[in-house]
């Protein structure tokens, strides 16, 4: 607060996120391995690691042992917090992630916060 009373707007820490709305793709035609590829070399990292390999798009690979269809995908690529914010990293990005349809699973790459592998 300032002497005034006002409150003062603080950025304490970015997330950079990107979805990619697999039912919508479809819907439309699009090859999810196109839309992928087309958007960035991360995007075919995270297709690569987590969609069943085919022409077509199969499904997320059958070992992550979802329960529930998945119909998007969140990929987390940068997380930078204050670091008075370290306690409440797993909050936040599950905020992030319930802004999304349930059916949506949430990809990170290894080391980009400090939570475990799950």
């Amino acid at each position: 607060m300032t002497d005034e009373g006002d409150s003062e707007e603080v950025i304490a820490g970015r997330v950079a996120v990107d979805y990619l709305d697999i039912s919508r793709a479809e819907t439309a035609g699009q090859s999810i391995v196109h839309v992928c590829d087309a958007d960035s070399q991360n995007w075919e990292m995270v297709y690569s690691a987590t969609i069943e390999p085919a022409i077509d798009f199969a499904g997320i690979r059958k070992d992550f042992e979802f329960d529930d269809p998945v119909q998007g995908l969140i990929f987390i690529h940068q997380v930078v917090l204050h670091p008075s914010l370290r306690d409440w990293q797993q909050m936040i990005l599950d905020s992030i992630c319930d802004m999304f349809p349930n059916e949506t699973a949430t990809v990170m790459i290894r080391g980009i916060t400090e939570l475990p592998d799950r």
